[in-house]
């Protein structure tokens, strides 16, 4: 049954009476009721005691009041030390309250005296100023307006970084940001500066900014789109540091040392992403240009970009120590055909997407390189990473494929699956000019799969197998009677050179041990075949090798020679019971009698290379 119109009447008039009294509580309410609230989520936001000596209002009822408070401390959390976190003699800020309804209370900040902020983040990459579940949450951003700020400090200890500062800070409204102070970045000093325009709220703010020091200089300058609001700004870039590692350490892109570096770029930065147009400089002596955009992404860095160098030095992707370690190494283990490049990356953790790199030409400031350039595309997925494809191009053939480095169950060393092919190479590039005559086109392949730092490494604890195969060549013809252990035709006037018809090489891989399975070299006047290993990292060998000529031999060596040493210096050993004379009576014997060992026939090239690389 329908209420009468005069008590409906009545109950809305009550209603809105009731309503009209609520809020002029809330737009009246005594500042000091969210005094305790406040201490009380100060204290759980940043996990120390809080205190507020004052809370008062400077205006009468407003849904927008302006709130002063006095006497702010908050202690540091346990594991950051003793101390306070923060002191503000005096804060001003404007209050929101209809912002309530939304479960947040929404403030701007106006004023603030006296700032003392001691800022801390620990080697484990704990934070005094941030809750851990917002450690992988992106900074909304944000800007302010008509702010004032007069004599703040702010000090900053980075355990996990090695970095400090300490430094002065001033806002007026009318005059602009201004901040200088001093720290360290990895032990060396450097100065910090600042400068902004003035806080003109939601109006494009100009700012400049530098770092400068001995081993570290970056400077930036370009327009936010309101003031300290850094996920909407442009501005031009430049840094040069004595280690790319030492600009990592600001940045926390998660790259590695090399050579002395200068670099500039043109950076545009949006809530979720990061894009650098234009990017050139040099490390060391090689110079680089591309562009890079870097997204945020659930926590993560998508990384799409492209790099290219028309000139580089392997070299300069390292730090002086890093050289001096492979450089004794190379002293104590000697020349090695398989680099030692270091492929962990187990601390890249945040980083996916794709890199695509292009060297037009590699040089090598230590020796000549077999090495003169180099393509790839590096797609990392979860610190999967995969290069494919692969192209680097030698003096004298090239080599193309896919690498995967494949550190995603968070292992101390990857696990590496090679999967390459040679082509059109020759022996005088894969000895590193130790040829000995020997001219062919080679073809290879490479199907290997083992965990380690490095590609040596990895090499030595890997299973697969590497064939290698050259037909239609050439080498001289006493090296030709040499393999068919004709000591006459060695040793003799035998001159000119001889076909090459095929060599071939496969080796079965057991735990970085290679299994000759076959060794055959086949020449117009000789055969020799060899059985044994070659064992990495260090490439020893461990073969015996036989041969016979295919013609009538005056002086032929009996028995076998024994190859020892490494891939790059080998040695050619008699067995211990054979004495050089005794070695030499035989073969005069059998010279004599005729009772020489029959003559070798011609190889089936076609099967024997397909035996070395069907796999």
């Amino acid at each position: 049954m329908p209420l009468p119109k005069s008590r409906t009447a009545k109950i809305i008039l009550l209603a809105g009476l009731g309503l009209a009294l609520v809020l002029l509580l809330a737009a009246s309410f005594p500042a000091t009721w969210l005094k305790g609230r406040a201490e009380a989520q100060l204290g759980t936001q940043f996990g120390g005691p809080a205190t507020i000596a004052t809370l008062a209002r400077e205006n009468g009822p407003s849904f927008n009041p302006v709130i002063r408070a006095t006497g702010i401390r908050i202690a540091q959390p346990a594991w950051a030390g003793p101390g306070d976190m923060a002191t503000i003699a005096e804060l001003r800020l404007r209050v929101h309250l209809f912002s309530l309804l939304g479960g947040h209370l929404r403030s701007d900040l106006l004023s603030a005296r006296g700032v003392r902020l001691d800022l801390v983040r620990a080697a484990d990459g704990r934070e005094n100023w941030r809750k851990e579940s917002e450690r992988k949450t992106a900074s909304s951003g944000g800007s302010l307006g008509a702010v004032s700020i007069e004599d703040a400090v702010l000090r900053y200890r980075d355990a996990k970084r090695n970095r400090t500062l300490a430094v002065n800070i001033r806002i007026d409204p009318a005059a602009g940001l201004f901040l200088s102070g001093s720290g360290t970045i990895n032990g060396t000093a450097v100065r910090l500066r600042a400068r902004g325009g003035p806080m003109a709220a939601d109006r494009p703010w100009p700012f400049e900014g530098a770092i400068q020091g001995t081993a570290l200089t970056m400077q930036a300058r370009g327009i936010m789109a309101a003031p300290l609001d850094t996920t909407h700004m442009h501005f031009a870039a430049r840094a040069r540091a004595d280690d790319l590692d030492r600009i990592d350490r600001v940045i926390e892109a998660g790259l590695f040392s090399t050579q002395p570096i200068t670099l500039q770029a043109d950076v545009t930065r949006t809530p979720d992403r990061w894009t650098l147009h234009a990017l050139r400089g040099t490390v060391g002596r090689s110079p680089f240009s591309g562009q890079i955009e870097i997204r945020k992404l659930e926590g993560r860095s998508k990384v799409d970009g492209t790099i290219r160098s028309t000139q580089l030095d392997f070299d300069d992707l390292s730090n002086d120590a890093a050289l001096a370690k492979g450089a004794a190494l190379a002293r104590a283990l000697g020349p090695r055909l398989v680099p030692n490049t270091r492929i962990n990356i187990r601390k890249i953790r945040n980083t996916d997407g794709v890199l695509r790199v292009t060297a037009d030409h590699v040089v090598s400031r230590r020796s000549p390189s077999p090495i003169n350039s180099a393509s790839g595309a590096l797609t990392m997925d979860h610190r999967l990473l995969t290069i494919a494809p692969l192209r680097i191009g030698l003096s004298q053939g090239v080599i193309t494929g896919t690498a995967i480095i494949d550190q995603r169950d968070d292992a101390p060393q990857p696990l590496v699956t090679l999967a390459l092919d040679l082509a059109n190479a020759s022996f005088s590039t894969l000895t590193g000019g130790n040829s000995a005559g020997v001219e062919a086109p080679v073809i290879g392949r490479m199907r290997l799969k083992g965990r380690g730092d490095t590609v040596r490494d990895a090499v030595g604890h890997a299973n697969g197998a590497i064939g290698m195969a050259a037909r239609s060549g050439s080498l001289p013809a006493k090296t030709a009677a040499m393999l068919g252990f004709d000591l006459g035709g060695a040793i003799g006037g035998k001159q000119g050179r001889t076909a090459l018809r095929c060599a071939v090489l496969r080796l079965d891989m057991h735990g970085g041990h290679g299994t000759a399975n076959p060794l055959l070299i086949d020449t117009a006047a000789s055969q020799l075949s060899g059985r044994g290993t070659i064992t990495f990292p260090t490439e020893a060998l461990d073969l015996t090798l036989t041969g016979a000529p295919k013609g009538k031999a005056a002086l032929r060596l009996p028995g076998a020679i024994y190859a020892h040493g490494t891939i790059r210096t080998p040695t050619l050993l008699t067995p211990q019971k054979d004495r050089p004379v005794s070695t030499l009576l035989t073969a005069v014997k059998r010279a004599v009698t005729g009772r020489n060992h029959p003559p070798a026939g011609d190889l089936d090239c076609a099967g024997a290379e397909r035996r070395a690389l069907g796999f």
